[in-house]
């Protein structure tokens, strides 16, 4: 029966370490999760979801069509702001380790932090503008240049103006 006991001890240490690990595991987890909920109100990200559903709601304004209505008390039901934050959560999650954010939250707790916060909106707005500009413009351009190389061109030749 000797001989049994060192093997026992070892699946008994071999269970406690799972066990911790398991438990560690749980911990980093839920502490990297209420790191990154910290996150997203020193970034301004908090209220995203709220953003993103009333904007939804304002382009879907009814317009006397009762379909409209309907669709909107039918998507006050379904719409879970805690749904759409946890699945924001995931992506912080996946693309950033629990340093990273750290360093965020220490980041958008400066100044420069909250200056950024601030204009951030701006920013991505005139950045938007610019990069559809520019790209409209380049497309009118390449597709010129395309019609006189007659890639616009039907089965009889004739090209499309």
């Amino acid at each position: 029966m000797k001989p049994h006991i060192p093997i026992l001890m070892i699946l008994l240490i071999l269970q406690i370490n799972k066990i911790t690990f398991a438990n560690e595991l749980i911990q980093s987890t839920t502490a990297k999760h209420e790191d990154i909920v910290q996150l997203l109100n020193v970034n301004g990200q908090d209220q995203l979801p709220t953003k993103v559903i009333h904007e939804l709601k304002k382009r879907l304004k009814p317009n006397s069509a009762r379909i409209t209505l309907r669709f909107l008390k039918e998507f006050d039901n379904e719409a879970s702001l805690n749904e759409i934050r946890e699945r924001i959560i995931s992506v912080y999650d996946k693309y950033l380790s629990h340093d990273d954010i750290k360093a965020l939250i220490a980041f958008f707790q400066t100044p420069a932090g909250q200056a950024f916060v601030k204009m951030n909106p701006q920013i991505i707005e005139e950045s938007t503008k610019i990069a559809m500009e520019w790209g409209n413009a380049n497309a009118i351009n390449i597709i010129e240049k395309m019609r006189d190389e007659g890639y616009f061109e039907t089965e009889n030749n004739d090209k499309i103006p």
